[in-house]
């Protein structure tokens, strides 16, 4: 995968985002956003009501941001979210849905401090 963001100052909350470090057309695969194939270094997403272990991926999985109207969308492929673009511009921050992950792994996210 070409990485297409760096991990900078959030537009949207306070602390860290994930910002476009070029234009990414409309269903260009950005990343993996959790898995539950487990590699090195990433967090281990785990709660009482969830059946299977995921694992947040470093960069867009740990610093994406929600948003109710986000930039991406999701396809599940086997044991992987992966993230594509609905058309971003350079120097945008990278969104997703956090509802999507908790449809999709039973991780509920507190939503309470995002703009």
């Amino acid at each position: 995968t070409i990485i297409m963001y760096k991990v900078d100052t959030s537009l949207i909350f306070n602390g860290l985002g994930t910002i476009a470090t070029e234009n990414i057309a409309y269903g260009v695969l950005i990343d993996t956003w959790v898995s539950k194939i487990r590699v090195d270094n990433i967090r281990c997403l785990s709660q009482d009501n969830m059946t299977d272990i995921w694992f947040e991926y470093p960069g867009l999985g740990r610093y994406a941001n929600h948003s109710e109207t986000p930039n991406t969308y999701y396809v599940l492929d086997g044991d992987n979210v992966n993230i594509f673009s609905n058309g971003i511009l350079i120097n945008e921050e990278i969104t997703v849905n956090y509802n999507w992950c908790t449809s999709i792994t039973g991780y509920i996210i507190d939503l309470t401090n995002f703009k």
